[in-house]
């Protein structure tokens, strides 16, 4: 199944962008729905550059506050830079906030993959 195709059946456009919004607000939605089930706040930053969600009182074993964050990578060769860019973004401007739960939706090639494991291993 191609999802970003039946997205964009979904949202009835030829613009691959409405497929990456549509994927976006389904994963927001998703989430805001199962931290509303626990009977946690959600706090959506549609114009925060920091993330595009706050979880103050955590999720499911997570109590802390934290930072939800869903990028869409349209180009493979740019999908490290966009993975370190939104951390390092993250770490300057985090204020109180220790956790950030980065979504990625795409496809990781497997040579960016072990790079990923190789940097994020202390």
């Amino acid at each position: 199944m191609d999802v970003r195709e039946t997205l964009l059946n979904v949202v009835q456009s030829d613009n691959p962008r409405y497929s990456f919004v549509a994927i976006e607000r389904l994963i927001l939605a998703m989430l805001q729905d199962h931290v509303k089930k626990q009977d946690k706040a959600v706090l959506l930053e549609r114009h925060s550059a920091l993330c595009d969600m706050i979880l103050p009182n955590g999720i499911d074993d997570i109590s802390e506050k934290v930072a939800v964050e869903i990028k869409v990578s349209r180009h493979k060769q740019m999908f490290l830079k966009v993975i370190y860019d939104t951390i390092g973004r993250f770490a300057v401007n985090r204020g109180d906030i220790n956790t950030l739960i980065l979504i990625i939706v795409n496809e990781i090639p497997e040579i960016a993959m072990k790079q990923l494991q190789e940097k994020m291993t202390y």
